[in-house]
């Protein structure tokens, strides 16, 4: 899409006041005594007027290829109607083929009104939108719904949030029907109904009730207690299920633990609702030190949750240090043919089974295949529960003891006896071969690397590439904007601690970045003996 402005700034930086409005040739000014709340609409200065009208004619140059009534008019030489241009510029964004450009600040509150008004002018309702595809988890074939009160409601939850006076709130875009604040509605992932008790509009932080939500409006509900982010809830009768959210692996974590035994419940139930808030958050309890771990995004993400902790739920905690959360792989493929037997309370537990290993990226997580023909005499129990007993041992690697990833797992043959095998002993069997292939598959620590990008001046380049190169990063591209240098790079995470206070201090404080998840990349050997020195397998 190509950019296209429709708004010119007032000043610069510190000196920003207001917006010039291209589409109707007008000027918006703020005041800064009541923080942008109140603006005036005026003429557009003389000074700025000759600018104006040339953005505005670069600006109907582009949009009237998307209206023949635009088209003529300009032919024509006549001034057209505001509303034939915001009718072009529509038609162009709904098309992909323009992207409206904006000015403001959202931290002094300029620029914000015309923002809003502009999505409502601009950017699809929910009727542009069509029909959206789903299936039906019952069957399996595919269900489609229109926008329309009509049509069986269904809607995802896009966000779950706790109201101090309220409770959970569950946020839901409708893409189809309509309830009131008494229905009943079904969430096919935990294949249960629930009954919304109250629907309300959100409005910043207000809240006003509602008694029916329909097709296309954004609500919070209150009554579902088991319905998460990215659910769908539906009609029990006409069930459908939308593609889910999904959500990126955490990389960083830190230790936390009560200061007193009198905090520790709180601490759980403030964690617990992070967690429900936040699925990019996780809570897990170490199983060599006991201790609690909470695992986020990156640095600013954990400290952002902590200071949650203490500001929102009063917790008093002691955090540990951040730490890389590294995942396991394989590089090899490998064949285990095991056998389990062993008595248990006088009664033989039996099972046999063939699994085969492969590498996969480690974006792909585990993945478990069942290579069994359908119409084989194997009991299904069996095979979930050797299921079962695979993704289970996944959660702790060969060497470190972290998490594998990146391996394909394929069931290839299974015996059994009548009278020994059980489901116990398959998932036991199950556990123990994928363990056995993995290490035989020649393991490897796989650790986070992140995207960073870096705006500095010229003058710094240098300093900041060369830090960037001792910290393992790679440069991959160089750009100007305007007078400053846009450095993007990948680096790992484990050299990026600390990355804020060094690009501050040999820039004197003129760079800024930003870092973000990118992928999971394997570590040479000698960073692998790092990583297992530091966490204590080897001396």
């Amino acid at each position: 899409a190509d950019p296209v402005a429709l708004q010119l700034p007032v000043g610069n930086e510190d000196t920003f006041k207001g917006v010039i409005d291209l589409v109707n040739m007008k000027s918006y000014t703020y005041s800064d005594e009541d923080q942008g709340v109140v603006f005036t609409e005026s003429e557009i200065p003389p000074e700025s007027m000759e600018s104006a009208k040339r953005y505005h004619d670069e600006m109907l140059e582009k949009v009237c290829d998307f209206d023949d009534g635009l088209m003529n008019k300009m032919l024509e030489g006549k001034e057209p109607e505001i509303d034939s241009i915001r009718a072009a510029v529509r038609s162009g964004v709904l098309k992909g083929k323009i992207a409206p450009v904006f000015c403001g600040s959202s931290f002094k509150n300029k620029g914000v009104q015309q923002l809003i008004d502009a999505i409502v002018y601009y950017l699809p309702s929910p009727l542009d939108r069509g029909e959206i595809r789903g299936f039906n988890s019952s069957t399996g074939q595919e269900e489609l719904r229109s926008p329309s009160e009509s049509e069986p409601f269904s809607a995802i939850v896009f966000k779950i949030a706790t109201d101090p006076h309220i409770g959970r709130l569950a946020f839901a875009r409708a893409y189809s029907g309509k309830i009131d604040n008494k229905s009943v509605v079904f969430n096919p992932r935990t294949k249960s109904s629930e009954r919304i008790t109250r629907i309300f509009r959100m409005q910043s932080n207000r809240r006003k009730p509602e008694t029916i939500m329909r097709a296309g409006d954004i609500m919070g509900l209150a009554g579902l207690r088991d319905t998460t982010t990215g659910d769908t809830i539906c009609e029990g009768a006409k069930q459908i299920n939308f593609e889910s959210m999904t959500f990126p692996q955490p990389v960083i974590m830190r230790s936390i633990e009560p200061k007193s035994t009198s905090d520790e419940e709180r601490l759980q139930n403030a964690l617990a609702r992070l967690v429900d808030e936040d699925p990019t958050c996780t809570i897990k309890n170490d199983s060599e030190t006991g201790q609690m771990i909470i695992a986020g995004m990156g640095e600013l993400h954990l400290e952002i949750l902590i200071d949650r902790l203490v500001r929102e739920f009063n917790v008093k905690a002691h955090i540990g240090k951040p730490q890389v959360s590294y995942r396991e792989t394989i590089s090899n493929r490998n064949v285990e043919n095991f056998e389990y037997s062993q008595l248990f309370g006088g009664k033989n537990q039996y099972a046999r089974l063939i699994i085969e290993v492969n590498p996969i990226s480690p974006s792909q997580g585990i993945i478990f295949e069942c290579l069994i023909p359908s119409n084989s005499t194997i009991p299904a129990e069996f095979v979930a529960a050797a299921r079962q007993g695979i993704m289970e041992a996944s959660s702790g690697g060969i060497l470190s003891g972290y998490p594998l990833a990146g391996i394909k797992v394929a069931l290839k043959q299974v015996a059994f006896r009548e009278t020994d095998s059980t489901e116990m002993a398959f998932k036991i069997a199950g556990s123990m071969a994928f363990k056995n292939a993995c290490e035989r598959s020649n393991p490897g620590i796989l650790e986070p690397v992140m995207k960073i990008e870096v705006v500095v001046p010229a003058d710094y380049m240098g300093a900041v590439i060369n830090d960037l190169n001792s910290r393992r990063g790679k440069i991959s591209g160089i750009n100007a904007r305007k007078d400053m240098q846009v450095v993007d790079a990948m680096a790992p995470l484990s050299e990026m601690f600390g990355y804020a206070t060094m690009l501050r201090s040999i820039t004197q404080g003129r760079a800024g970045y930003t870092m973000q998840f990118d992928h999971y990349e394997i570590t040479t050997k000698a960073i692998q003996e790092e990583i297992l020195r530091k966490i204590g397998r080897i001396i």
